[in-house]
């Protein structure tokens, strides 16, 4: 019998734990999403991150909402994915981001700003992901796109921190793990910060 391959693995996890993200409760989500906030909080408020890249929940995501209020008020800039209108063009960059800016869906449902304010990825401190699953060497299983992949590719500064926000139940034992495949520095859950350089 063939074993699986990796592109099969990736499909068969994704669609076992978005099955499992989608049967969370109206308040299991807000929880999750409060536990964010004092998790941030308590590890990384006092770090100097200004410019902040992250994401607007989406597909029962954990939900960033409380997370970009506590970032507005300490003063952060924001900004946002926005992936290029070209659909045989399949890159993103980040935008800026006001929490009172017009936004508009994209291909994909998923909102974005409607300016055009871009930031060359280096200059950014802290960048938010999105996940499926993570394993306990930072690896990270997205949802099949590779945006973030394809972004973070260009990404040479190594001060910059890659930080993906996640369910505690999206931990696996083990991600399956391509080339291009971007890993994460740090995971931030509604729990716990879980360090993969310590």
């Amino acid at each position: 019998m063939t074993s699986p391959s990796i592109s099969q693995l990736k499909l068969t996890l994704r669609s076992e734990l978005r099955t499992q993200r989608g049967d969370l409760s109206d308040d299991q989500l807000k929880l999750a999403a409060l536990g964010l906030v004092e998790q941030y909080k308590k590890h990384l408020s006092k770090k100097s991150y200004k410019k902040i890249a992250i994401y607007l929940q989406h597909d029962n995501e954990i939900d960033t909402s409380e997370l970009i209020k506590l970032l507005v008020v300490l003063g952060c800039e924001l900004y946002l994915p926005k992936i290029a209108r070209v659909s045989s063009n399949h890159s993103m960059e980040f935008c800026r981001y006001d929490t009172a800016a017009t936004l508009e869906k994209n291909r994909f449902g998923i909102k974005e700003p409607i300016i055009d304010d871009f930031i060359d990825i280096n200059e950014l401190d802290l960048i938010f992901l999105p996940l499926t699953a993570f394993d306990g060497q930072g690896n990270r299983l997205g949802m099949g796109g590779g945006y973030y992949d394809r972004a973070l590719a260009k990404l040479t500064n190594t001060n910059t921190l890659l930080a993906g926000l996640a369910y505690d139940f999206q931990r696996i034992p083990l991600c399956p793990k391509e080339s291009f495949d971007q890993s994460l520095k740090i995971v931030l859950t509604a729990t716990s910060l879980i360090d993969f350089n310590r």
